[in-house]
């Protein structure tokens, strides 16, 4: 990293048009719109990142306001041009749509980076060697009958993964059979379950749930409700996960002052 280079940055917008759309509990989605940004270093290797934008202008935050700083600072240290960048735009990625676009910009250079060194990420940053067991995301969409999740469950386990997470249906009583069929299905291997931050209250949400062997339930509430975490933490018998999507500077520290949850969730594309 110490290599001084230059880095010249760009982003565009996909969107894709869901047929039929994806409805979770009461929401439905119709689209999915991705951020795809690039880096590409002063010797022409090309890095890059893409996420989910929300509906946010993430685009128009990588073009107009990060991207011009973070080209003008940048030396070849990605970690200090990401802390320049808190700090003289800090209003603007201290949370939300800004963050996100700032931790694709990060990315997307590290990416460039370890290619251009001939690495992996994980070798380029010497992260620990760790292989976590993979889990199966089954019921998709979440219309599909409980009779079709248990076939996709059997199916994903003997493709070899270790357990399998399954999103809510758009009803309490379609959600309880796919569970109970996804649990009878893995036949002791773990199932978790996503609700995809459509719960109203945590007595509403543990009633879902309520006798059923999962592994974790995890992302019950849109992020920033800590209280409602602990809440729920505490009416659970099994683990309680949040943080994806968490857009905050403060994310994990707060769950963690909180006592909210058993695990936490991070994605490092808004991150």
């Amino acid at each position: 990293m110490s290599q001084v280079m230059n880095v010249k940055i760009s982003a565009e917008s996909r969107t894709f048009i869901l047929n039929p759309p994806l409805k979770f509990g009461a929401l439905t989605i119709a689209q999915r719109r991705y951020c795809v940004v690039r880096a590409r270093l002063s010797n022409g290797t090309l890095g890059w990142s893409f996420t989910l934008d929300r509906g946010a202008p993430v685009r128009g935050l990588v073009e107009n306001v990060i991207g011009p700083v973070y080209e003008k600072v940048f030396d070849g240290n990605p970690a200090e041009s990401w802390d320049v960048c808190v700090r003289s735009l800090h209003p603007a990625v201290a949370a939300g749509a800004g963050l996100r676009a700032l931790s694709l910009v990060d990315i997307a250079v590290y990416d460039a980076l370890s290619r251009s060194a001939g690495l992996s990420v994980e070798d380029f940053i010497s992260a620990p060697d760790v292989r976590p067991p993979i889990f199966g995301a089954v019921g998709y969409p979440p219309t599909a009958s409980a009779e079709e999740v248990g076939q996709e469950v059997r199916a994903a386990i003997r493709s070899g993964v270790r357990g399998v997470k399954m999103p809510i249906a758009p009803t309490t009583e379609m959600t309880r059979q796919r569970l109970q069929s996804a649990i009878e299905a893995a036949a002791g291997l773990p199932v978790a379950f996503d609700l995809a931050w459509t719960g109203r209250d945590a007595e509403s949400v543990a009633r879902l749930v309520d006798n059923l062997e999962l592994a974790w339930v995890e992302d019950p509430f849109p992020p920033g409700n800590a209280r409602e975490l602990r809440r729920l933490k505490d009416l659970l018998d099994v683990p309680l996960a949040s943080g994806d999507e968490e857009s905050h500077l403060y994310h994990p520290e707060v769950l963690l002052d909180a006592g909210a949850v058993d695990i936490i969730r991070m994605a490092a594309t808004c991150q």
